[in-house]
């Protein structure tokens, strides 16, 4: 009975011999990928790469608001009268609105806007040409509070420009242009209104005044 019981103990601490010869075997073989995820640990590396992807995704998201707050401004003012003419060049036609915005016939603000239209291959050139330099008027003139462009480009023969002025804010010599280029406008805030009706007469628009 005896020997019987010793026989049954002997074979429980054979196989805990077993499990834990197998356990230390599996130590020994992975001590170094051990080592290395603890030192990684206690470095910072095991996170590092988690943490560089949510800077990613910040910078992104930062330049996508930046885009989504270029203001398109309004202009100021209770009344406003119209100024308009065609230019026909390049195989093509260059409408220009110009509002003239006022308050007791003293200037506040100017909504200007450019439309473009074409059939011929030197024109479609052209309003590409066009569309490209408002781009970069835009981007040159974003930290001016008085003044906004959107050019929309809605086919290869069709540019609508459109521009506001806020002369409380801005004057139209502070608006950035290319070398050589300068604005078809005039006015500066709180001018007359009866002096601007000769003045854009003067550059070749039909007027309308209230």
């Amino acid at each position: 009975m005896n020997k019987a019981g010793f026989n049954k103990q002997s074979g429980g601490d054979g196989l805990l011999y077993t499990v834990l010869t197998i356990l230390l075997m599996f130590f020994i073989f992975n001590l170094s990928t051990i080592y290395q995820f603890v030192s990684s640990i206690k470095t910072g590396e095991a996170f590092k790469k988690e943490e560089q992807q949510g800077e990613v995704v910040e910078e992104v998201e930062k330049d996508d608001k930046e885009e989504e707050e270029y203001v398109v401004l309004k202009p100021i003012g209770k009344n406003y009268g119209k100024c308009s003419k065609v230019v026909t060049e390049n195989g093509g036609d260059k409408t220009t609105t110009v509002k003239i915005y006022y308050t007791e016939y003293k200037l506040k603000s100017i909504a200007e806007e450019h439309k473009y239209s074409g059939i011929s291959d030197e024109y479609m050139n052209y309003i590409y040409s066009e569309n490209s330099k408002y781009k970069k008027r835009q981007t040159e003139n974003i930290g001016n509070d008085g003044y906004s462009i959107v050019p929309t480009l809605s086919s290869s023969t069709s540019l609508k420009v459109s521009s506001v002025y806020d002369l409380s804010k801005t004057s139209l010599e502070n608006i950035k242009l290319e070398e050589n280029e300068k604005l078809d406008l005039v006015g500066a805030y709180n001018q007359e209104i009866t002096e601007l009706i000769d003045a854009y007469m003067n550059l070749g628009y039909e007027c309308e005044w209230e």
